[in-house]
């Protein structure tokens, strides 16, 4: 089970699912109708936003903390709530959009000795 929600604040922000950062289960960043990438009609846009971005997980199995599925294999005990934070910034030049999302992961296993930080960066382009 998964929930989830991102904040947004700039200047012309895109009509679409919010910012692509790495995220269990993927994501896309698909313009919407209104998305005034579509709308330029040959006129260049230019956006700039920054958001912030909460993800928290229940997990039944992880195969790679939990080990085989069918066998007895190394395991670790696994936490069973994750959760990440995302911050970070967004530009959008005509069709194209860049990203940069810093993430903060919490333990995902009882001895891991600290939680994960790492970056995002992403380059999409609307058709």
């Amino acid at each position: 089970m998964n929930f989830g929600g991102e904040y947004r604040l700039g200047w012309d922000l895109p009509n679409d699912f919010g910012t692509s950062a790495v995220r269990a289960g993927g994501d896309n960043s698909t313009p919407g109708r209104g998305d005034l990438r579509r709308q330029a009609g040959g006129r260049l846009v230019y956006g700039l936003h920054a958001f912030v971005a909460a993800d928290a997980r229940l997990v039944a199995r992880d195969i790679f903390l939990d080990g085989n599925t069918f066998r007895d294999s190394h395991s670790v005990d696994k936490e069973r709530a994750v959760a990440d934070l995302y911050t970070g910034v967004s530009f959008l030049t005509g069709r194209w959009k860049v990203s940069f999302a810093w993430v903060f992961r919490t333990r995902e296993f009882k001895r891991q000795p600290h939680h994960h930080k790492y970056g995002s960066l992403s380059l999409s382009y609307s058709l």
